[in-house]
């Protein structure tokens, strides 16, 4: 998304056209004294859903950044016309790098900067104009001197944003998770399914899902680029870590078959991928966590 796709799929309005609390404080705020020209509003745009304000913010960089920010970023927030969310920030920049604690969407989408980790129910009764501008500016600074991920702060997931939850057996066996009966609704939102141990003389290959674990290698924790939203977009999530879950489904189903746990004629039920990894980090390398 770039100022132009903006101009496209929204509105160009002026201030006074806007109807957000958040958007018209946060503009007002930019055009106020307090911020000395270090931010500069360019462009404010509405649609049906959500409110954009497009703007350029100055950023104080160290004599060696650690990361690709420029002395000036170009800047959109978008709030939306719901009150039960919050504020999204995307830097504009087609170049702008892959970095720490930022929002996966889709492919098509710029670079989201996360912000907080605490949810906007928690937070919207302390939200500020000013303090709001200056967590962004925070951001980008962090950026520079390579401290976005604070020393402490739990390590970043290979997969964020869950659309539902798994629930398995305490003490589960992830080499055998295919003995596994699996219940739920994966209609509901957000999904919530849980696991059960299957009977002793249950039928192979039966059943509406079929649960399949695979061990990852080892990775450094930090956020992928986007969120896979098919199965062939998270093929290019667990190439990119160095898995082939393609050739290792393949694999899987083909051994399944050949030694009769599973029937041709059966295959019909919808998969559930388990991908289990260990996960070490820059700051304690010689700390392992684990990931489901």
């Amino acid at each position: 998304m770039t100022p132009d796709d903006i101009a496209l799929m929204f509105d160009s309005c002026p201030v006074d056209r806007l109807g957000s609390i958040y958007s018209r404080a946060f503009v007002s705020f930019i055009g106020g004294p307090d911020v000395n020209n270090t931010a500069r509003l360019l462009s404010c745009h509405v649609s049906d859903v959500a409110e954009i304000v497009v703007f350029e913010i100055d950023v104080v960089l160290p004599q060696h950044p650690q990361a690709d920010i420029r002395e000036r970023e170009l800047i959109a927030c978008q709030f939306p016309t719901r009150n039960d969310i919050g504020p999204i920030v995307w830097a504009l920049r087609p170049d702008f790098p892959k970095l720490p604690h930022q929002n996966l969407f889709g492919k098509k989408k710029p670079k989201s900067l996360c912000l907080s980790v605490t949810s906007w129910d928690e937070s919207k009764h302390l939200w500020s104009p000013s303090a709001f501008l200056e967590s962004i500016r925070g951001w980008l600074s962090r950026a520079t001197t390579g401290t976005l991920h604070a020393p402490g702060q739990p390590r970043e997931p290979l997969l964020a944003n869950p659309h539902g939850y798994l629930i398995l057996p305490s003490r589960v066996n992830f080499d055998t998770l295919d003995k596994l009966e699996i219940s739920g609704d994966h209609d509901s939102s957000p999904v919530i399914m849980w696991a059960k141990r299957a009977a002793p003389k249950a039928a192979p290959g039966k059943g509406k899902f079929k649960l399949i674990c695979f061990r990852m290698p080892t990775r450094e924790h930090g956020l992928i680029e986007v969120l896979p939203e098919n199965l062939a977009e998270l093929e290019e999530v667990c190439s990119s870590a160095g898995f082939d879950l393609r050739q290792e489904l393949i694999n899987h189903l083909k051994n399944e078959a050949s030694a009769g746990d599973i029937s041709t004629s059966e295959l019909s039920f919808e998969l559930l991928l388990v991908l289990h990894l260990d996960v070490t980090g820059k700051e304690h390398p010689d700390i392992v966590t684990h990931e489901e």
